[in-house]
């Protein structure tokens, strides 16, 4: 069944990942929530699978009128401290829109220590 309020993220592979200077590693997503409906509809948003992620530069949810598609480039964030393993770590955004969820599997790559 087509869903009215359709997510999709793709990861920004320019760059891996950018470490900051206290250790927290951040990653660049585009974010795509297209409105198929009539209505206006609002897509909230988490993180899981990775404890203590959070939205950088984005707010936790989307409004998109009707017809309307809007993209947006996010950051996700995450502390090298955190207990997560260096290298590939997998995470689940998911969105509920009304009776409709979108989950979308993506990958997180956290540095190994010596690459600090």
């Amino acid at each position: 069944m087509r869903k009215t309020v359709l997510v999709r993220i793709a990861p920004d592979r320019t760059t891996m990942y950018r470490l900051g200077s206290d250790g927290t590693v951040y990653h660049r997503f585009r974010l795509t929530v297209a409105n198929r409906g009539h209505e206006q509809a609002i897509a909230p948003f988490s993180i899981e699978g990775l404890p203590g992620t959070r939205f950088v530069n984005c707010e936790n949810a989307i409004v998109v009128n009707g017809g309307q598609t809007v993209e947006r480039e996010v950051e996700i964030a995450a502390s090298l401290a955190a207990s997560r393993q260096p290298g590939v770590n997998h995470f689940r955004l998911v969105s509920h829109v009304g009776k409709e969820s979108n989950a979308m599997e993506e990958t997180f790559i956290t540095p190994y220590e010596d690459s600090r």
